[in-house]
């Protein structure tokens, strides 16, 4: 039990850091969508 919540954290934190990554590069093409995009990465990390 132990190494899969092992594998299901690296997994969730994995998707976190892509999540991360991408408004990182909508904030920095200055993409109009960003907002709404961070709040809702922001939602999902905060339900998880």
């Amino acid at each position: 039990m132990e190494k899969y919540l092992k594998k299901v954290q690296v997994t969730v934190q994995g998707i976190e850091d892509g999540l991360n990554k991408i408004v990182s590069e909508m904030k920095e093409g200055k993409n109009p969508n960003v907002e709404a995009t961070e709040s809702a990465v922001k939602h999902w990390l905060r339900i998880n």
